[in-house]
């Protein structure tokens, strides 16, 4: 089974389109998908951005 890994953060409306669809995409095929929630504006701070 090949793996997922899906970062999101739900602020963005893309993301929260993407998780929702992601399950229906991926049915019937043998996938896992592992959710790991982010902070954009986190990523963004670090990033000095």
């Amino acid at each position: 089974m090949k793996q997922i890994t899906f970062y999101l953060d739900f602020i963005s409306p893309y993301a929260y389109l993407a998780f929702e669809k992601l399950p229906q995409a991926l049915e019937g095929l043998s996938y896992h998908v592992v959710y790991k929630p982010v902070l954009f504006g986190g990523i963004l701070k670090h990033h000095g951005q």
